[in-house]
């Protein structure tokens, strides 16, 4: 008879511990995107980021997922020094227009075949190109936004204009008539406003400028991605609209975006993640207070998009796990509706569009703040994946910056911009 084999306790809990498998989830997501939203009673609305990775972690008791927070200004330098370090993340949400350079620095690992091929038939082809590096797809859509006009329908209704403005010209005249200024000529009341810099994400200036000049028939870059347009009169003609604003006293660099909840900014330019910022700030007034509508632009309608994809680091030693958990969470649908738990949580607590067809077909139904962006959607053009992406970003919002506080004339700033940005293209070779 066969004596029985009694394992120590602790080397039982040694042997369980090196057998689990822990994924590192990096993200810029914070607050409630990944706590989920509650209600004033504290019950749970819509679940976060956490509560997927909890649930997944209940099917998979042999995986762990840790989520890594970082703010969105130090995201692209933590993810390169991670990976040099060796310490990057395994799982990745990632901003597309990094995609070339995080590719070319050996950062990303191609998504696995039939991770692909969901890719290419159950997204939209827009923000399939934004997870499409060098003609390779190297991850899963997150999310796809595009840019509209937010405004304050009281300040509207107060000022007794009935009309949101259509052409950036009428948004001029409407901007001037809710200005107001104290005795000293301080802008009290801003009949538009732009970021302060130092509140400001670099999108927040160079994406509603890139919306103009698509409105105004241009384009940033030439077809092949090798040399900058910022020189082409319509390039000229678009910081021209911005410095108008200026000029005719509509606004100035000391308003804030992010003051629009202090219910004294008339308008701004947005991505729909905002409009899920302010449903938190309003609350119950969300709907009195907040209106969207289309850019109002120079020649034809037009607005600027941008997309997000999930990545696996290639020096992750889980990289099959990674992709098992990306397939679960963001391409599998689940029962009832027939949706991905990326998409539910993209739509109902990020505030951005699906970029899963399936995902959108249901929630533009339910959620009314997004129609207005899914509907841009149709006159969007996509920021490109150029290499260098976010050295010429910031080069092109520092030049935008130099006319709004006038530095420097909209022609000048912009050849400056195009020379800039030539001389790193070229480098980049």
């Amino acid at each position: 008879m066969k004596k029985a084999v009694f394992v120590p306790l602790v080397l039982l809990v040694s042997i369980l511990a090196f057998s689990q498998i822990t994924l590192v989830f990096q993200t810029h997501w914070s607050d409630f995107r990944v706590n989920g939203i509650f209600d004033r009673n504290g019950n749970l609305l819509y679940p976060g980021l956490k509560h997927y990775l909890e649930e997944y972690e209940a099917l998979n008791p042999g995986v762990k997922i840790e989520i890594r927070e970082v703010p969105f200004g130090n995201y692209l330098q933590q993810i390169l020094v991670g990976h040099m370090a060796g310490r990057g993340a395994d799982i990745y949400n990632l901003y597309s227009l990094w995609g070339v350079q995080l590719v070319g620095s050996g950062v990303l690992a191609q998504a696995p075949e039939y991770v692909a091929s969901k890719v290419v038939s159950d997204f939209l082809p827009t923000a399939a190109k934004g997870a499409t590096i060098n003609d390779l797809i190297m991850g899963i859509p997150a999310e796809v936004n595009t840019y509209a006009l937010i405004y304050n329908k009281k300040l509207f209704e107060n000022a007794g204009i009935s009309k949101v403005p259509e052409t950036w010209d009428e948004l001029v005249e409407v901007g001037k008539l809710l200005t107001k200024k104290d005795s000293r000529g301080v802008i009290t009341q801003y009949g538009f406003a732009f970021p302060m810099l130092e509140e400001s994400s670099v999108s927040d200036i160079v994406h509603p400028y890139f919306a103009l000049l698509y409105g105004a028939g241009g384009e940033p870059f030439n077809s092949s991605l090798t040399k900058s347009l910022l020189d082409s009169p319509a390039a000229v003609l678009a910081m021209e609209a911005i410095a108008k604003l200026f000029k005719e006293g509509v606004t100035d660099t000391a308003g804030g975006l992010f003051d629009f909840t202090q219910k004294n900014i008339a308008m701004v330019i947005k991505a729909p993640w905002y409009a899920s910022y302010l449903k938190e700030a309003f609350g119950d007034e969300y709907e009195d207070i907040v209106g969207i509508a289309p850019i109002p632009y120079i020649e034809r309608p037009a607005t600027s998009a941008y997309t997000f994809f999930y990545a696996v680091h290639s020096g992750s030693k889980n990289q099959e796990e990674a992709w098992k958990f990306l397939d679960w969470f963001a391409l599998q649908y689940k029962d009832m509706p027939d949706i991905t738990r990326a998409g539910e949580l993209g739509a109902q607590v990020i505030g951005v569009i699906p970029p899963n067809a399936k995902d959108l077909e249901h929630f533009r139904s339910q959620l009314v703040d997004l129609q207005e962006y899914v509907s841009l959607l149709d006159f969007a053009t996509s920021e490109p994946n150029i290499a260098q992406g976010d050295q010429i970003k910031k080069t092109i919002m520092d030049e935008i910056v130099a006319a709004m506080n006038n530095i420097k004339t909209p022609e000048q700033a912009m050849k400056d911009a195009a020379s800039k940005i030539n001389s790193i293209l070229q480098s980049a070779k």
